[in-house]
């Protein structure tokens, strides 16, 4: 059986350090955010913990919407 949706498979799992670099924000206002709800949950794989590549682009997105033109 072929796969003919690649969106379907378009998205990747991030190490922890790379989600980091991807939304431009400290290590422990990941984990402020975590806690509140605030940012996208991570996945677990073996002790790792990876982040959806679609899922940070989407928070990122979210929060450009959100700007005021005073800001």
């Amino acid at each position: 059986m072929e796969v003919t949706d690649t969106q379907a498979f378009s998205d990747r799992l991030l190490p922890f350090a790379q989600a980091r670099g991807l939304v431009g924000i400290s290590r422990s206002q990941i984990y402020v955010l975590l806690e509140k709800g605030e940012f996208p949950k991570p996945v677990k794989v073996g002790r790792t913990n990876y982040f959806s590549a679609n899922e940070l682009q989407a928070w990122i997105e979210k929060r450009l919407s959100q700007r005021t033109d005073g800001q």
